[in-house]
């Protein structure tokens, strides 16, 4: 059942009566938003909880080295956030 995203908590480490019901992924976006997303979405399933597995942020790569251009061009490759969306079993 849906429930407010405020309710949604971020686990640092997994917690010991958690289960793991979704893998969530986000990306083409700065880590605010990628973060923002990801707990809307765990809220709109229902589960009480995340835990972020991965997380990149936007970085630049670098374009070709000869592009006959006098400026150095670089791509903006997007940020990524993996997550597992969790329900806390009751005891």
């Amino acid at each position: 059942m849906a429930r407010a995203v405020t309710s949604v908590k971020v686990f640092a480490e997994y917690p010991q009566n958690g289960v793991a019901v979704y893998n969530l992924d986000a990306s083409n976006g700065y880590p605010g938003e990628l973060h923002e997303a990801l707990q809307s979405k765990a809220a709109d399933l229902g589960c009480d909880g995340l835990l972020i597995k991965s997380r990149e942020g936007p970085t630049h790569s670098r374009g070709q080295a000869a592009t006959g251009q006098l400026n150095d061009h670089r791509e903006l490759v997007p940020g990524h956030i993996s997550a597992l969306c969790l329900v806390i079993a009751k005891e």
